[in-house]
């Protein structure tokens, strides 16, 4: 799905997509959806529809993508108009990395197309790989990794952290694990969510 993202280090992945679609095999149409990678919802719909034997039948139209770089740091930004003729919303992601550093930070923006603020439901959704140890904090917003190896990552972000439940497919296996999920309503005409993930 547009601006969605999967991150690994050292050749252990963290965050991930539900997992892909077999050429052959019918797995489960719930790998299709939006909702499925991680990446910006808003109203729960899909920015996409992929039917099985058919041509796309929607998806966003605009798709903006540029980076940069310093002497330090890397810097990707995507945008999409996916969501502007239902919600009036042009989303966008921006991923920084530090060089020689093993983190990840993000914003998703969420920017009205219109004058007025229209109150709009948003999920961003970070599927984790199985086999991670998790633990919540009680601030709520920050959430500690431990991946098989024993490393420890913390996923940060300015708004408060759900653990909800997920699956990983991989060669037709369905496995049970977790996502992190940031959710609010758009109340601004831009809303900015901060993200990090961290290695400790």
């Amino acid at each position: 799905s547009t601006l969605a993202i999967e991150f690994s280090s050292n050749k252990e992945k963290i965050i991930t997509n539900c997992g892909a679609l077999e050429r052959f095999g019918g797995n489960a149409e719930y790998l299709r959806y939006t909702a499925a990678h991680s990446t910006i919802i808003l109203q729960n719909t899909n920015i996409s529809e992929i039917r099985q034997n058919q041509t796309h039948s929607k998806f966003p139209q605009i798709v903006d993508f540029k980076q940069s770089f310093s002497a330090d740091w890397f810097m990707k930004e995507g945008s999409h108009n996916g969501y502007l003729k239902n919600c009036k919303k042009i989303v966008k992601r921006k991923i920084f990395f530090k060089k020689n550093h093993c983190s990840i930070y993000g914003e998703d923006h969420i920017i009205s197309s219109v004058a007025k603020n229209r109150d709009i439901v948003f999920h961003i959704r970070f599927h984790l790989i199985p086999g991670l140890s998790i633990t919540e904090t009680n601030n709520k917003k920050n959430i500690i990794l431990r991946t098989k190896k024993g490393v420890m990552w913390r996923f940060k972000s300015n708004r408060d952290l759900l653990l909800e439940e997920s699956i990983f497919v991989d060669n037709n296996d369905t496995v049970k694990t977790n996502q992190i999920v940031v959710k609010g309503i758009t109340k601004n005409n831009r809303e900015i969510i901060e993200w990090s993930l961290v290695k400790t």
